[in-house]
This record gives structure tokens, sequence and C-alpha cells, in this order.
């Protein structure tokens, strides 16, 4: 796990929330980056509990 992981990660929450674009599909590689991080336990609480924002 680098910081590239974790900002990769945020790209593809901030594009899959204001595009609603999915950058991992058909992406396994890069899909397996992003589950990995969202399931870092204070990640995946703060995801759970983070306001959701309108763009």
């Amino acid at each position: 796990m680098s910081y590239a992981d974790i900002f990769f990660a945020a790209v593809h929450d901030s594009l899959a929330n204001a595009c609603n674009v999915d950058i991992t599909e058909n992406r396994p590689n890069l899909k397996h980056i992003k589950d990995t991080v969202f399931n870092i336990p204070n990640i995946k609480k703060w995801i759970e509990k983070r306001p959701k924002v309108e763009f």
C-alpha cells in the first residue's frame, strides 16, 4: 500500500460521485487497489458516515 494507492482510490471516488463513472470497470488490478484502500477500517468507517455531497 502506498500513497499512490490511496490517491488513486480518492480520485476514483470523486469521479464516481461527480460523473457516475467507474474507472475500474474491466480493470481488476485497479479494482483490487480501490477495494483494498476502501476496506482499511478507518477509511471504511469514514465512507459509511461521511456527508453526502451533490455535485
